[in-house]
């Protein structure tokens, strides 16, 4: 396109203009281009400034229903909490909706229990600081490789281990012996009532844990001692009893399966968790 710069004729091509006779020169479209290029920028701008804003709502929006449904899900895990810790036999009534809250539950279960044998532990010997290798190392005759307070983290992780190992133990006791006594029982509805069970001897882990910082070693250690045995061989013991209310010898297979546990503990315990530094002499 060619324009007069004398009167503002356009025209194809030519070196004069075609309606004064001035000479006149070519001005490509990119020249045309670039002088709208501010105006182009700026819509550019404003367009990229709505997109943030509208992205940053959103963010902001999913980050809030986020923060409800964590709210929502915890005050549901309270009202489950507190109801299975006033009446525990409403454990036995549980199906598969309350899987989650199980789970929740046995694994606040195990680390407070590792928390509460780490503090009874440091009670024992007179303090966080205090050494516990000797007493880690000649406890259950295995070496825990402890050395110094800053192994909590190491002595916490291998409890945890240990306390899910044992769980395992109790569970899987459970399922050999109703599997014994013939009585169809749902595998997940079985782990989520023993579970949910845990929940009040969760709070005596809480307890233990109390006692172990206030230097009360000795009822500490024998509220865990308690706890555990209760939980981990009573307790599965009484489920037999309740689940096989109509078989002539249910008496003697929840006795069988405090015996199965401890038989299966021993076991473990002597053929593989020995070579690895571990002890499940929980129970």
């Amino acid at each position: 396109m060619i324009i007069c710069s004398n009167c503002n004729h356009q025209q194809q091509s030519g070196s004069t203009c075609e309606n004064c006779g001035q000479l006149i020169q070519e001005i490509n479209h990119s020249e045309e281009q670039h002088a709208q290029t501010p105006n182009e920028n700026t819509h550019t701008d404003k367009s990229n400034e709505v997109a943030a804003t509208v992205t940053s709502q959103q963010a902001e929006s999913t980050s809030n229903e986020t923060l409800d449904n964590i709210k929502k899900g915890l005050g549901s895990y309270w009202k489950f909490f507190v109801e299975l810790l006033k009446n525990p036999t409403k454990s036995l009534q549980l199906h598969d909706k309350h899987l989650v809250f199980s789970i929740v539950s046995v694994s606040l279960f195990v680390l407070t229990l590792s928390l509460g044998y780490y503090f009874t532990l440091n009670t024992a010997m007179g303090g966080i600081f205090g050494e516990l290798e000797d007493m880690l190392g000649s406890f259950g005759g295995y070496d825990y490789g402890y050395s110094g307070a800053g192994e909590f983290f190491n002595i916490v992780l291998k409890m945890i281990l240990v306390g899910a190992i044992a769980f395992g133990i109790s569970y899987g006791s459970l399922l050999i012996i109703f599997k014994t006594a013939k009585l169809e029982l749902n595998p997940k509805q079985l782990f989520i009532q023993f579970s949910s069970l845990s929940i009040p001897f969760l709070v005596l882990n809480i307890v233990v844990i109390l006692l172990g910082a206030l230097s009360v070693g000795m009822l500490a250690n024998s509220l865990l001692g308690g706890t555990v045995q209760l939980y981990l061989s009573l307790v599965p013991a009484l489920l037999v009893y309740d689940k096989l209310t109509s078989h002539p010898q249910r008496i003697y297979y929840g006795v069988g399966t405090a015996f199965l546990i401890g038989a299966i503990n021993i076991l473990i315990n002597s053929l593989l968790l020995k070579h690895i530094g571990l002890s499940t002499n929980l129970l």
